[in-house]
């Protein structure tokens, strides 16, 4: 691999960068701030090296997308690009010497070369790719061919809504079995276990898809989340997102599971300290499922939420009694007050569950009535024998 005197001082100038934003962590800057920070130190040096490779050619683009398309770059995380030109075999010279030397970085790199008309197929083919290649992010290059794909991308059918849910959702379903073991529930994955960033990713995808935007607010505005939901999910990504960039930086690897030394050596050095100024592992720990239970939460409804509205088929609708209807296989109360009237129905929704088996669910505007609804649950509610028998 060829490293030049400017590749040398590039390499060094990142190293440096890097290193202060290391600095920066430990002495409590936000993450927001931290991996825009970072995910800029490394957009400067790839764009320098692609100014150096392909100077001002217009028939070539360069985008990043993942998690460094999403401006979520951490420590160890993938460098993942896109190049696109309508000339592959042309460009194949210069695109080797790139990605040759971007590999000087010590970032692991993902890179894919493309025609449009290969990705637009390849974003048909593999939901992966087509989740891509929606939150790219322009970094190099020609403007001419990132417009062409906008275009394209705007007039193509790539797949239908639902399609890209149920493929989702598999998944995600997919993802939770594979990390939801008792090994992975005392040492859990920050990014993949159930909970987990990649849960917040999912649901985001699926807005995307759906409603071509990824901010909270514009989702609460859609009636995607609720305002609650929003503030939650947003404290809840930041505490996982601080904890992934210390776990990275400690391990010095893209280490995403919280292994027990990791626990200990992360917590102390967050300030996470019990008595005898031993680390407080217990406290952080805590604090770690408390997000990870809301973030699994949230999510359900969310994807509950989807799954209703994308459905082309109009659901039969029953009466069960006065206080719910079945909708397809899902139960929902008959009007929103229910619960102010009636509190005991906060029981009887689950027995009415327990006793049918066609039900398998709970309807998602029925389950965030529940959880406001949770109030109602005091002594007095405790203490009617007409409930609790």
């Amino acid at each position: 691999m060829r490293i030049t005197t400017e590749d040398e001082a590039l390499v060094g100038r990142l190293k440096g960068e890097i290193s202060q934003i290391e600095d920066y962590y430990w002495n409590g800057l936000p993450i927001d701030k931290l991996l825009a920070i970072l995910t800029k130190a490394i957009d400067r040096a790839i764009k320098s090296l692609w100014a150096e490779v392909f100077g001002d050619e217009r028939e070539i683009s360069l985008f990043a997308i993942g998690g460094y398309g999403r401006g979520e770059m951490f420590p160890r995380s993938d460098i993942d690009l896109l190049i696109l030109t309508e000339d592959t075999s042309h460009w194949r010279p210069q695109i080797e010497d790139f990605i040759q030397r971007i590999y000087n970085f010590n970032f692991e790199i993902g890179h894919s070369v493309r025609t449009i008309e290969e990705c637009v197929t390849e974003m048909k083919n593999d939901i992966s790719v087509e989740t891509a290649v929606m939150e790219r992010r322009y970094l190099a290059g020609s403007k001419d061919v990132s417009s062409h794909l906008s275009e394209r991308l705007g007039r193509e059918l790539i797949s239908e809504d639902d399609d890209y849910f149920d493929l989702k959702e598999v998944e995600q379903n997919n993802r939770h079995k594979q990390f939801q073991n008792v090994d992975y529930g005392l040492e859990p994955n920050i990014k993949n276990s159930p909970g987990g960033l990649r849960d917040i990713h999912t649901i985001m995808w699926i807005a995307l898809k759906r409603h071509k935007t990824v901010s909270k607010k514009e989702l609460v505005n859609l009636g995607i989340l609720t305002g609650t939901e929003s503030r939650l999910l947003a404290t809840a990504e930041k505490f996982l997102r601080h904890a992934r960039f210390g776990l990275h930086l400690i391990s010095k690897n893209k280490e995403d599971r919280l292994r027990f030394m990791y626990q200990r050596e992360l917590s102390a050095k967050l300030g996470y300290v019990g008595s005898a100024g031993r680390p407080d592992v217990e406290r952080f720990m805590q604090k770690y499922y408390r997000h990870v239970l809301a973030i699994q939460e949230i999510n359900t409804i969310v994807i509950q939420s989807f799954r209703e509205n994308l459905s082309k088929v109009s659901e039969p609708q029953s009466k069960l009694n006065p206080r719910f209807n079945l909708v397809g296989n899902y139960i929902e109360v008959a009007r929103e007050s229910i619960f102010r009237e009636t509190p005991s129905a906060l029981i009887e929704i689950f027995v009415i569950m327990a006793k049918r088996r066609d039900i398998v669910g709970v309807n998602s505007s029925t389950i965030r009535l529940i959880k406001e609804s949770v109030s109602l649950i005091d002594e007095d509610f405790r203490n009617d024998r007409k409930i609790v028998s």
